[in-house]
């Protein structure tokens, strides 16, 4: 069986230990079954057999309800019931915390659901469901009553597992745990049992085997390509436990990556705690590079290696900000923070004048720059002499590939994907109507209508003077869906291969009634 991470998501020993019970006895008392193996770090990768996750996540495609998503309230309702009396019941109170745990597994999968089929009304319901943090502050209500009964302090209790503050509540002693502050530790479970293991890093080794897809289709050059690569695998991999361990980039902007990476990191954003957290940090990290390259003296190796990190946080930042943009009750100053971030035309601002400084210092133009790989780019930069060879790569393909931890470079156009026999070219299309319109919408690809892999924040104003937008990725939350709703321009998003099929110059057809896109 194969491994998967579900993300990076810090947490205590007492956290992580309920999750674990609550995902595998508390999900099989639900739904009739749970994880059978699971292992979790004091880092905060958390991994989950393949199969496993599968069955679970399939099993409520046809079931979803707001039972469990109404449910968790009911829970901590509960809970507030039995700590406010005189007698508390504390092993109860951690059973429903377990049971609340599980309940939100099952509903944040159908919310999912909900929010892609439901109607507008169940919409709008789970979007107050998602934005209601008060949901898991009966936790902390929990953990501080459990602590003032069996006399610790909360930072210890949450040093004990789930079963130990069982035993503690029972009349049992439990030594030595408090030597378990910080240091390193794994826990892992299999058939419902649980292990604690200190100073061990007991991560799962994951599958070899590439399942490859066309994730986007954004041309840029070789400098660039290089740069996105390392951003969304070491930079990445830096800031939330894991990154791309493979992906090809080619001349046409074709972007190929593993499929099991990506849903991780759409986890990882979905699970964590809604924050500006990356919204934030691209702002900080462009207002101090525009700094930095105003100076006279300028450390290139530090600046290049700031941008390529600038790659990595608007990764994070565009999807962060579709799911906060999309909440019910975000504050004013969120709102602002988030559309200013979307809307910024020259939000790359600072690598065009980065580029523009280096050619005038290295007496080149900012095209022969862009052909460079980054560590051909530090050289060049050491030595101010240009490689003859370089140049020889203008107008010819190329394509950037990260295996093993490198980034080759291949003189030729790769596509991991299919061969050039087995392609299907197709003159119609479907995808999911971002904004309606009562009629359909006839125009020219690149002059009148926008056909794009998807749409960046720098590009809003390009958008909204489209007659519509098409795009190849992107849901009901994606930013080209956000820009359209909020502009009313008509749009279709997640078509696909739209960029590949409708060129510029083809006349086309957008019908936002049928959520399809014809070449006329």
């Amino acid at each position: 069986m194969v491994w998967i991470c579900l993300g990076k998501r810090e947490a205590s020993i007492l956290d992580k230990s309920i999750k674990l019970i609550s995902w595998s006895k508390g999900l099989k008392q639900e739904i009739g079954f749970g994880f059978k193996n699971f292992i979790t770090l004091s880092s905060g990768e958390q991994y989950v057999k393949k199969e496993e996750f599968e069955t679970i996540e399939s099993s409520r495609t046809n079931t979803f309800s707001f039972i469990y998503i109404n449910g968790m309230q009911k829970i901590s309702n509960e809970i507030k019931i039995l700590l406010s009396k005189k007698d508390k019941d504390f092993v109860k109170v951690l059973d429903l915390l377990v049971k609340h745990l599980a309940y939100f597994y099952i509903a944040k999968i159908d919310s999912n659901l909900i929010y892609k089929n439901g109607s507008k009304k169940e919409k709008l319901k789970v979007e107050k469901w998602v934005n209601d943090k008060a949901l898991f502050f009966i936790w902390e209500e929990a953990f501080k009553a459990i602590s003032k009964k069996i006399s610790l302090k909360q930072e210890d209790l949450e040093l004990l597992t789930l079963d130990e503050v069982y035993q503690i509540l029972s009349g049992k002693n439990i030594n030595n745990f408090k030597k378990r502050k910080d240091k390193f530790w794994s826990m892992i479970l299999v058939e419902d049992k649980i292990n604690l293991f200190l100073g061990k890093d007991l991560r799962p080794r994951l599958m070899n085997k590439t399942t490859w897809e066309n994730i986007g289709n954004m041309p840029a050059p070789i400098l660039e390509t290089n740069m996105k690569i390392l951003a969304w695998s070491l930079n990445l991999r830096e800031e939330i436990g894991f990154g791309y361990e493979k992906f090809i980039i080619n001349t046409e902007g074709d972007y190929f990556g593993d499929k099991e990476t990506r849903l991780k990191i759409v986890t990882y954003i979905e699970l964590k705690e809604r924050k500006l957290d990356y919204i934030l940090k691209i702002i900080n990290l462009r207002d101090n590079l525009l700094k930095l390259i105003n100076k006279k003296k300028i450390d290139h190796e530090y600046i290049l290696t700031e941008l390529t990190k600038n790659f990595m946080y608007y990764y994070l930042s565009r999807r962060e900000a579709e799911i906060l943009f999309s909440e019910e009750k975000v504050s004013k100053k969120t709102k602002k923070i988030i559309e200013n971030f979307r809307n910024k035309e020259d939000f790359f601002k600072v690598y065009d004048l980065y580029l523009d400084k280096l050619s005038k210092e290295l007496n080149t133009s900012v095209e022969i720059i862009g052909l460079h790989t980054l560590d051909e780019l530090f050289k060049f930069i050491k030595i101010k002499k240009l490689n003859p060879l370089i140049e020889k790569r203008k107008n010819k393909p190329w394509s950037l590939a990260l295996k093993r931890g490198k980034i080759l470079f291949y003189n030729k156009k790769l596509n991991p994907l299919i061969k050039k026999d087995e392609e299907k070219i197709t003159d119609f299309l479907r995808g999911n109507t971002a904004y309606k319109i009562n009629k359909k919408i006839v125009g020219i690809v690149g002059k009148d209508i926008l056909v794009i892999s998807m749409t960046r924040p720098d590009m809003v104003s390009e958008m909204k003077k489209k007659k519509a937008i098409v795009t190849d990725e992107g849901g009901m939350l994606c930013h080209a869906a956000i820009t359209c709703r909020e502009f009313k321009i008509p749009g279709i998003v997640g078509t696909k291969a739209a960029s590949k099929i409708f060129k510029k110059g083809d006349k086309i057809e957008v019908d936002t009634i049928n959520g399809t896109v014809r070449k006329l």
